[in-house]
């Protein structure tokens, strides 16, 4: 974007809608300006945090969430709104919907800057209802719901978030994995998997939930070879995968398993 001449037809040639309005909307509002032969940014520091950015994108991306939003805040009502509809599918009895867009934003933020962004994307994808299964995307009863793509063998498991966040593949990967040793009481379902439960170790049961969504991605297509008997390992592999790619999670994962002499 920042390097196509400088007159509209630069626009034209973008490769989809999405970017051409993006980019619109960042010359309107004087994200960017034309200068010489190349578009740049008219400043290259975040209005958020006033550290350098750096490409035009982030800039462009920070200035319309910025002119759409506000500044990022916990306590932002026109994020809480917007997340509202999503989030209260989650709701507990005696917990209000606002509380939980309210620990979602500051787990994102406080567990999230310190890991790659994909751990967070993956946070963000669950809390939104975002995998990729059956039953999210049937359609009048046009798409046959599969069952379990863990193969659990359960009476009625499906293809869906909802039996994942019990799904007895799913908890014996958690616990053959030591991660009941991040907290002193595990409480089983889709709050506590989806870190609405229980504050210890928030950023390795983050990794955890990352590895079952690409696990449960991955299983439907591209590794639907891998058979019954092995995908509850699937997912440990998938795990142990992610996790060593990060030193920090890596750390804390070892932390829990020092006191029986093993690591990654």
């Amino acid at each position: 974007m920042s390097t196509l001449a400088g007159n509209d037809s630069w626009k034209e040639n973008l490769p989809c809608f999405v970017l051409k309005r993006a980019a619109t909307e960042a010359e309107r509002l004087g994200i960017i300006h034309y200068d010489g032969n190349k578009w740049t940014p008219s400043r290259d520091t975040s209005c958020f945090s006033g550290r350098k950015l750096k490409s035009v994108q982030e800039r462009a991306v920070q200035q319309l969430v910025h002119s759409r939003l506000g500044i990022p805040s916990n306590f932002n009502t026109k994020v809480v709104e917007l997340m509202s509809d999503r989030i209260k599918r989650w709701k507990a009895p005696g917990v209000s919907t606002t509380s939980d867009c309210h620990r979602a934003l500051s787990i994102a933020r406080d567990v999230g800057k310190n890991l790659p962004a994909r751990f967070v994307f993956g946070f963000w994808q669950s809390v939104f209802y975002g995998w990729l299964t059956d039953t999210r995307f049937r359609h009048q009863g046009q798409v046959e719901i599969r069952s379990c793509i863990f193969s659990c063998g359960e009476p009625d498991a499906k293809d869906d978030f909802y039996h994942y966040a019990v799904c007895s593949k799913v908890w014996a990967a958690f616990y053959r994995l030591g991660l009941h040793r991040s907290s002193s009481v595990v409480q089983t379902g889709f709050r506590w998997l989806l870190l609405f439960e229980g504050d210890a170790n928030l950023s390795i049961r983050m990794a955890f939930l990352t590895s079952v969504m690409v696990a449960v991605h991955k299983l439907r297509s591209p590794h639907s070879h891998v058979h019954s008997s092995l995908r509850e390992k699937y997912i440990r592999d998938t795990f142990k995968e992610q996790v060593c790619s990060c030193p920090l999670l890596k750390s804390t994962f070892n932390e829990l398993w020092a006191r029986d002499v093993f690591a990654l």
